[in-house]
């Protein structure tokens, strides 16, 4: 409801039991939230306690461990600076999605703006959603694609790949290292666990990527068989999985120096602006 409100309905979140702002603690005994704390779950005092959302019992989510929304999300609009490329993680299939971020002079990778749609060819997504995004929020910055490696292979019908599709269009893709889901997961992982001096080293515009944050929390998952183990891999749900892939490849692109490697010179990156074809 809140990523989609009705123009004639309103959202009160009450204050959490803990915070200066909090209702009837006059009239509960000294420590009454504290002893909650104590003897609870973490899960179950942020839903009784501290008045936040729940977790779904249907399954984990694949970063709950290393995913601060306090800490890696901002809603203080995020800018680029000019003077580096941008990063693009993409996502191919039937339902493409789109990162726009970059790895700023501090080393901490930036996530700008998502870009989402359903029921869509690669082309026609880069024409109605991403290239109008580039254009209104990052017109004439640098920019490169990491990718989904998997979108080197041509189709059964077509002799064009998904990035040789992108190559037509203006612009320049690079495949992620890897498409194996343990080695994307970490990546991401050792981003969340790290810092830069007192800042996290991934830090997301939460105003402009409200389904990548909905996916970090709690709609990308392991989803829980029956006999309440779970699944060996995250499940599938659209857009949540296209934009944590997204988030994979570019941290793929963020670690080891991989992007250095294949993207060299560095004069090359900042030359590797789309064609004005890609703009208009």
């Amino acid at each position: 409801m809140e990523l989609d409100l009705p123009n004639n309905w309103a959202v009160y979140k009450q204050p959490g039991g803990m915070e200066a702002e909090a209702e009837n603690r006059e009239n509960l005994r000294d420590g009454y939230y504290e002893s909650l704390v104590e003897s609870n779950t973490k899960d179950w005092v942020d839903v009784h306690v501290h008045a936040k959302y729940g977790k779904s019992l249907s399954g984990q989510a694949v970063f709950r461990a290393s995913f601060r929304p306090e800490y890696h999300v901002t809603y203080d609009t995020l800018s680029p600076i000019n003077s580096l490329p941008l990063m693009i993680g993409q996502d191919f299939g039937r339902t493409p999605a789109s990162l726009i971020g970059q790895i700023d002079s501090r080393g901490r990778l930036l996530i700008f703006q998502e870009c989402v749609t359903k029921d869509m060819g690669i082309e026609q997504f880069v024409t109605t959603v991403l290239r109008p995004k580039l254009y209104e929020r990052f017109m004439g910055q640098s920019a490169f694609m990491i990718a989904d490696p998997s979108g080197r292979y041509k189709g059964q019908i077509s002799e064009e790949s998904g990035f040789d599709a992108l190559k037509r269009l203006g612009y320049k893709v690079y495949p992620a290292p890897t498409n194996l889901i343990d080695p994307r997961i970490r990546a991401v992982e050792q981003l969340f666990i790290r810092n830069s001096g007192n800042s996290p080293m991934v830090l997301i515009d939460g105003a402009n990527c409200p389904l990548l944050v909905q996916a970090l929390k709690f709609n990308y998952r392991y989803r829980r068989k029956k006999n309440t183990e779970l699944e060996d891999q995250p499940e599938k749900t659209h857009p949540a999985s296209d934009l944590a892939d997204c988030l994979q490849y570019m941290a793929l692109g963020a670690s080891g120096g991989y992007i250095s490697r294949r993207i060299s010179p560095p004069e090359k990156v900042r030359r590797a602006q789309p064609s004005a074809s890609s703009w208009t």
